[in-house]
């Protein structure tokens, strides 16, 4: 008598406790329900039953209104991120320009220190030595040593 009166009880326990984490779990899952992958867990689950959804209409709502504004911030991410990304390649188009115009202007300059760099090399080479001979008739001799005192 005892093993058959505990089996409907244990069933009992066994079910009321199963149905006690069903709504121990449910009641963590409308804690939770600001998290946008539990709001539409829940969604889902009370569009299933519709019972359910009658039951905990303000759930459903605030897991709608949960969804909605993950879904905003979503948007309003992916515009700053289109702002940020069009604001970049101007940047970089206005950098890429500045450094070319930068290099033209050093090779530009470069250029010019060159040729006026050969203009003096070329104005030192014309000019006359002063002491060359003008002449065909002029003769140079060599510099005579001074004097030491040894010689006789």
């Amino acid at each position: 008598m005892s093993s058959s009166t505990r089996k409907p009880q244990q069933a009992a326990s066994a079910f009321v406790s199963a149905s006690q984490w069903d709504a121990k779990h449910l009641a963590d899952m409308v804690s939770r329900v600001q998290d946008p992958l539990v709001a539409d867990i829940l969604i889902g689950l009370l569009e299933e039953h519709p019972d359910l959804k009658m039951q905990y209409l303000g759930v459903y709502t605030k897991a709608w209104e949960t969804l909605r504004r993950a879904e905003q911030i979503r948007e309003r991410a992916y515009e700053a991120g289109q702002k940020y990304a069009d604001r970049r390649r101007k940047v970089a188009k206005c950098v890429t320009w500045s450094v070319r115009l930068l290099r033209d202007f050093y090779r530009l300059v470069r250029q010019e220190i060159l040729k006026a760099r050969a203009e003096s090399t070329v104005k030192q080479a014309n000019k006359t030595a002063p002491f060359k001979p003008q002449g065909d008739n002029v003769i140079c001799l060599p510099m005579a040593q001074r004097p030491t005192g040894t010689d006789r």
